[in-house]
């Protein structure tokens, strides 16, 4: 019974979304046709990173289209996601299967800070995001919830955000 309602509650979700391709549909996306909806931000980032990326973490996953492209580039990557935001978590899970991509991927849903003081020092080769680095009291906060979240500083100060990130690198990260 729980299989069954997880499915209809991943079906659900999935109608209110859009599927998108990127890298000539090598790696597919799920996202909000309203709501936060990636920019070309990851897309630029994802090609500024040398490989090999090794073991990495994607901070503010999102829909997970930065760690999606990561993997599709380097076939022996590893990422660990974190998104704080439920409905997005889900999309980039739904995103991970969709890719096959599963065995390489792991997704934490929740609180980056939370997550990250769990974690052992020096656990990743390295730490990709594109975080919200818009003050809280700089520009228009959008209403709508998830896009305010993904641009402004309101679950997480920028500084916050790269210490923790700097904490998890290995001395060569």
């Amino acid at each position: 019974m729980t299989e069954l309602l997880a499915t209809a509650a991943t079906a659900a979700s999935l109608e209110s979304t859009t599927r998108d391709t990127l890298l000539r549909g090598r790696v597919t996306v799920f996202q909000p046709t309203r709501g936060y909806r990636f920019s070309l931000d990851p897309v630029l980032l994802s090609g500024f990173v040398s490989q090999p990326y090794g073991r990495f973490v994607d901070l503010g996953a999102g829909c997970g289209v930065l760690s999606f492209l990561l993997l599709a580039r380097d076939s022996r990557a590893i990422a660990t996601a974190v998104e704080i935001q439920p409905g997005l978590a889900e999309l980039a899970s739904q995103g991970a299967l969709e890719n096959g991509i599963t065995s390489r991927f792991t997704l934490v849903p929740g609180d980056f800070l939370a997550w990250a003081g769990s974690q052992s020092r020096c656990a990743f080769d390295l730490v990709a995001s594109n975080p919200p680095f818009y003050q809280v009291d700089g520009g228009h906060i959008s209403p709508v919830r998830q896009r305010a979240l993904a641009h402004h500083e309101i679950a997480l100060a920028l500084t916050d955000w790269t210490a923790a990130s700097a904490r998890l690198l290995t001395p060569q990260g």
